[in-house]
């Protein structure tokens, strides 16, 4: 099987929005040229999961064949060896004697399935040539997508780069290897090692008091650079319910400097990527320690250099026109964690019902399902 065939089936054909570009445009009254939603290119919880310690180690050793293995595993081509820790197991009982044993050293590491994605893009030399020469204008451009002097064939390259970031990230996040629909293709994600059964669930229902519990496993485990990743409905809901008591202090372990929440001094991050259920009026909070949990991806989520690869153009059949080209954008990577104890769930956190009487109408934005939601 040719090699563009091969990986052609691991493909996202996304829609192109370049196609239509110039007619959307030339729809636009003078002053109306700039749209009011802003592009979705902001993935905070994948940036933080990117530049871990633990993300830094994969990378790091990711150029090393010792690291990579041909997997086995049905529908995995390629494994991924996890950087393990180390512990000392417990000593023997050498009681009758004056002298202690020395205790053996264990070894925590496991590998992780690595899943290809890809992004496609195809045009007929027709549009191709007419792209290649329609330039954008000062009245056309549009910030974050077009730029005066740039061609239509320019925009349509970063338009690609864009979907493709917004892919990976929603894939990194929500990805497992069961996964597969419009947006999030199989991919060892964060939501796979979170749904680990190694990994505690707390009850959230009354939101302070799971945070204490949580508190009670963070001093037992020690260790900092953690973080809570939430939705912002959910954060919304833990920031009401962390109110000052009568003598005006907030409750044990909880801080708010400048309107900034935080919990045993551990930062929030509000991510989308997170889920809720809306029509259950539930959501979760995720504790993750950058020392155990980071994402590896193969380049950048705009990929560049030979992650971009363009086939010559084919010959196409004779009703559908004489050649087509296309152009594919590739990453593979996976979410690996080494100590499941180091994470938690916190689920079932209700959303206040006043969120829920307000988003009625809002699923699209709750949830990012576009590139530019409307």
């Amino acid at each position: 099987m040719p090699r563009m065939i091969e990986l052609e089936k691991h493909a996202v054909d996304i829609a192109k929005l370049s196609t239509n570009f110039v007619d959307i445009i030339a729809d636009c009254d003078a002053d109306n040229l700039v749209p009011k939603n802003v592009i979705n290119d902001n993935y905070p919880l994948v940036s933080w999961l990117l530049n871990t310690s633990f993300a830094r180690l994969m990378r790091e050793r990711s150029t090393n064949p010792q690291y990579f293995t041909k997997s086995s595993e049905e529908g995995v081509e390629w494994e991924m060896n996890v950087p393990g820790s180390i512990y000392t197991l417990e000593p023997s009982n050498e009681s009758t004697e004056c002298c202690w044993a020395m205790p053996d050293f264990a070894k925590c590491a496991s590998s992780v399935p690595l899943f290809l994605l890809c992004l496609k893009d195809c045009d007929s030399i027709f549009d191709n040539l007419v792209y290649s020469r329609l330039k954008m204008t000062e009245r056309t451009a549009v910030n974050g997508i077009a730029y005066a002097g740039e061609t239509a064939e320019e925009v349509n390259a970063r338009i690609r780069r864009l979907w493709m970031a917004f892919y990976t990230a929603h894939t990194a996040i929500l990805g497992t290897k069961d996964t597969s629909d419009n947006i999030v293709k199989p991919f060892h994600g964060l939501l796979e090692v979170m749904e680990n059964e190694a990994v505690i669930n707390i009850y959230g229902g009354n939101i302070l008091s799971a945070f204490d519990s949580l508190g009670c496993r963070l001093a037992v485990l020690g260790g900092s650079d953690y973080v809570i990743a939430v939705n912002p409905l959910i954060y919304d809901s833990i920031d009401s319910a962390v109110v000052p008591g009568q003598n005006g202090e907030l409750p044990s372990g909880w801080s708010r400097v400048n309107g900034v929440l935080k919990f045993k001094n551990i930062s929030f991050i509000q991510d989308k990527l997170v889920p809720v259920d809306t029509t259950a009026g539930t959501g979760e909070a995720w504790v993750l320690s950058g020392d155990s949990v980071g994402l590896f991806l193969a380049t950048n989520l705009m990929p560049e250099g030979n992650f971009v690869v363009k086939d010559d153009f084919t010959e196409k059949t004779k009703d559908e026109g004489c050649a087509e080209r296309c152009t594919y954008l590739y990453n593979f990577g996976a979410v690996a964690n080494n100590n499941a104890q180091r994470l938690a769930l916190i689920t079932d956190i209700p959303i206040s019902s006043a969120c829920t009487d307000a988003i009625g109408d809002l699923a699209g934005l709750v949830s990012d399902a576009t590139l530019i939601p409307a």
